[in-house]
């Protein structure tokens, strides 16, 4: 039975009612500016019992693979307040890269769209989503939930998920003036879990830990890098980078460093990365670190240290190269620093063959473009090949003094 007013939808009542619908195009039915991938249906079947001032429903959606099942209530107290949403939901299979397109192509690495949906500031109440597995045009999960509480003053968004043994957790706080907070953590997290680092087998195998920690007034994460403060800190370990692969993938900061260093021989498919680092601290717009910037592999070891400077996301990075000891790499073979400069979206490296740090004019140079002090350069230059340089990237050791070996010198 339904009476009430169809127009005005009040106080339009009705008991417990199955309600079917079912639709070729999800990207035709979809409002807003989400850009959805066509050829998706969608369908509905549910118990609705529509109340006075909202509805009560128990059922399932799909969105071409995905299917959910659950609750979902929606109500709202007066025409001029905020609708009030309640919804408990799980699906087996969240294919966000089936049903979504990936971002346009932007002039910046870094994404100036929003972290949580505008759409989100017009709801109150809570929501819970549970997948079995996730995937979308970053990162693949399993056992993933989100949970969102949503109130006038505050909106907070927290994802937990797994990957291999590995876990994720994220968090993003927006309150009333603008304030974000972006908290992202992740540990043991096999590479392959990030779809741009195993995208063309460029990083085979290996496992990640992260921490993102960043605060200001903005809801991009590239507004957070370019007005707020905060820390990153990435660790690599146990991973193969493929050097076909380096052709295949394109002009980025990880593919021009990994060419300048030059860790391959022509004869080896593969480098063997033993770990690898960057830990930058976020002020004003400056991602900044005296020698966070690292990598060691079975052949060659490398520390760096300089500034990424937002917005207009600029490399000012110097890197100092080691051929280790006992493996039949000459010293003379690799640049002895190696200048990372242009951006994170088309970033140029510049290797120092005739010796950086042997010339006067070359270091005022290093530092004025390279954002480095004296005493942070000669650390550099101290760098012995075996040294533990992520260690010494994530602050637990300091670098050693020593002489530098002969450029001459045939590692043995």
């Amino acid at each position: 039975s339904l009476s009430g007013n169809t127009i005005q939808f009040a106080p339009f009542i009705s008991g417990e009612m199955r309600l079917g619908f079912k639709y070729r195009e999800l990207a035709s039915l979809w409002p807003g500016n989400v850009r959805l991938v066509e050829g998706n249906e969608v369908e509905i079947n549910a118990l609705v019992s529509v109340l006075e001032g909202g509805f009560t429903s128990k059922g399932m959606l799909r969105l071409g693979n995905s299917t959910f099942e659950g609750d979902f209530d929606w109500s709202r107290s007066g025409s001029g307040d905020m609708p009030n949403v309640q919804a408990s939901l799980h699906t087996d299979n969240l294919d966000l890269q089936q049903l979504l397109l990936p971002e346009k192509p932007r002039d910046y690495f870094l994404s100036d769209k929003s972290i949580l949906p505008q759409w989100l500031n017009g709801l109150n109440g809570e929501i819970l989503l549970r997948a079995d597995r996730f995937r979308d045009h970053f990162t693949q999960l399993h056992s993933m939930t989100l949970m969102a509480s949503l109130l006038p003053e505050h909106k907070e968004v927290t994802i937990k998920g797994k990957a291999g043994d590995g876990r994720f957790h994220a968090r993003v706080q927006q309150g009333l003036q603008g304030d974000t907070a972006l908290d992202v953590e992740a540990s043991d997290l096999p590479v392959s879990a990030v779809l741009s680092l195993s995208r063309n087998k460029l990083f085979q195998g290996g496992f990640f830990d992260a921490e993102i920690q960043l605060l200001g007034k903005d809801n991009s994460l590239r507004g957070l890098m370019s007005r707020g403060s905060g820390q990153v800190r990435f660790d690599l370990r146990e991973t193969r980078v493929y050097n076909r692969s380096l052709e295949t993938v394109g002009g980025d900061l990880v593919t021009s460093f990994v060419e300048q260093i030059n860790p391959f021989q022509e004869s080896r498919e593969y480098v063997q990365v033993e770990c690898g680092a960057i830990y930058l601290d976020v002020i004003d717009g400056v991602a900044s670190t005296r020698n966070g910037f690292a990598l060691k592999t079975d052949r060659v070891t490398v520390l760096g240290g300089g500034d990424v400077r937002f917005p207009e996301e600029e490399i000012r990075i110097i890197l100092a190269p080691k051929a280790r000891k006992g493996f039949g790499i000459s010293a003379s073979s690799i640049a002895k620093m190696v200048r990372l400069g242009g951006t994170l979206k088309a970033p140029r490296a510049e290797a120092d063959t005739s010796g950086l740090v042997k010339s006067g004019v070359a270091i005022g140079a290093a530092i004025m473009s390279g954002g480095l002090s004296l005493i942070a350069l000669g650390a550099l230059d101290r760098l012995q090949a075996n040294d533990d340089v992520c260690a010494i990237a994530r602050g637990e050791v300091e670098p050693r003094r020593a002489s530098r070996p002969s450029d001459d010198t045939e590692s043995r």
